[in-house]
C-alpha cells in the first residue's frame, strides 16, 4: 500500500527568535523533530508543513516566517499542534486533549497515530520539495530506533540491498539509490534516511516477461516488505550494539 499524502532562516538571529518563540508563544510539548535536508529554500519547507497539515484536513490557526499553528477537532480529540522552523530541524509541538460529547477537554493527551501520519507527510514533502531530488511514490516509512548514527543508518539500507541482490545505482552517505530487473517487475527505488527514519520512494513497473517494456506502473510490495524486513533487523542490531558501549 503506497504511504502518503510530506523556514530556513539564518544566523544568530533567527535562532534568537525562535528560542524566544519557543518560550513564549509555544503551548505543549515537543513530539518529534526532523531534520531539514540540505539545500531546500525556507519556502519549501514553509510548504512542506503547510501542506502536510491542510492534506490531513486540519485548519491553520496562526502562521509565520518561522511557525505554523493548526487545529482539529475529531473523533473524540482536540488536537493543537505548533510546528516552528529553525535553519536545520522541523520541530512539532503538541497541545492536545481528549473531549467529551459536549466537546468539553477531558484529559490532556498525544494523540500519537496523528503524530505519526504528520510526520510521515511533513518528511515526504521535505523529501521531494523542489531541488530534493526524489523520484516516485512513497512505498515505506521506517522510524530509526534510538542510537545508531547516520553513517549506521547507511550501512544498515546497503547490507539489507545487497543481500535482496539489488544492484545499487547510486549511494550517498544519506542515500541510496537501487534498481532489480526480475520475473514481471523493473524495481527503481530511491531509499533516504537521517537518524530520524528510512523512507523508501518506488519508480517502479510491471514489464514483459520476455522484453521487459514496461506495461503499468506497480510497486512490487513483497519486495518492499523484504527489504522492510531486512533494513529493520539491521537497525535493531546498529541500536543494540549502541547499547552495549
Amino acid at each position: 500500500m503506497i504511504l502518503r499524502h510530506w523556514l530556513s532562516l539564518a544566523g544568530f538571529g533567527a535562532l534568537f527568535f525562535i528560542s524566544s518563540l519557543r518560550a513564549a508563544n509555544v503551548a505543549g510539548d515537543l513530539v518529534f523533530t526532523m531534520d531539514i535536508p540540505h539545500g531546500l529554500s525556507a519556502a519549501a519547507v514553509s510548504t512542506a508543513v503547510r501542506n502536510a497539515a491542510l492534506a490531513r484536513d486540519y485548519t491553520i490557526k496562526d502562521a509565520g516566517p518561522d511557525h505554523l499553528v493548526f487545529n482539529q477537532v475529531h473523533h473524540g480529540y482536540d488536537a493543537n499542534f505548533t510546528a516552528v522552523f529553525d535553519p536545520k530541524v522541523v520541530k512539532l509541538y503538541s497541545d492536545s486533549y481528549k473531549i467529551n460529547g459536549s466537546g468539553v477537554r477531558t484529559e490532556k493527551v498525544v494523540p500519537k497515530k496523528w503524530v505519526q501520519n504528520l510526520k510521515m507527510d511533513i518528511t515526504a514533502n521535505l523529501d521531494e520539495a523542489p531541488g530534493a531530488g526524489i523520484v516516485g511514490e512513497m512505498a515505506l516509512y521506517r522510524d530509526v530506533p534510538a542510537g545508531p548514527g547516520l553513517s549506521q543508518v547507511h550501512d544498515a539500507v546497503r547490507a539489507a540491498a545487497v543481500n535482496r541482490e539489488y544492484n545499487i545505482t547510486e549511494d550517498k552517505p544519506d542515500r541510496i539509490v537501487l534498481k532489480l530487473v526480475h520475473n514481471f517487475f523493473e524495481a527503481n527505488f530511491i531509499v533516504v534516511f537521517d537518524t530520524n527514519s528510512v523512507r523508501l520512494y518506488s519508480d517502479s513497473y510491471e514489464i514483459n516477461g520476455d522484453t521487459h517494456v514496461h506495461t503499468r506502473p506497480a510497486v512490487p510490495d513483497r519486495w518492499v516488505k523484504d527489504l522492510d524486513e531486512d533494513i529493520t533487523d539491521n537497525l535493531d542490531k546498529a541500536a543494540a550494539m549502541e547499547k552495549t558501549k
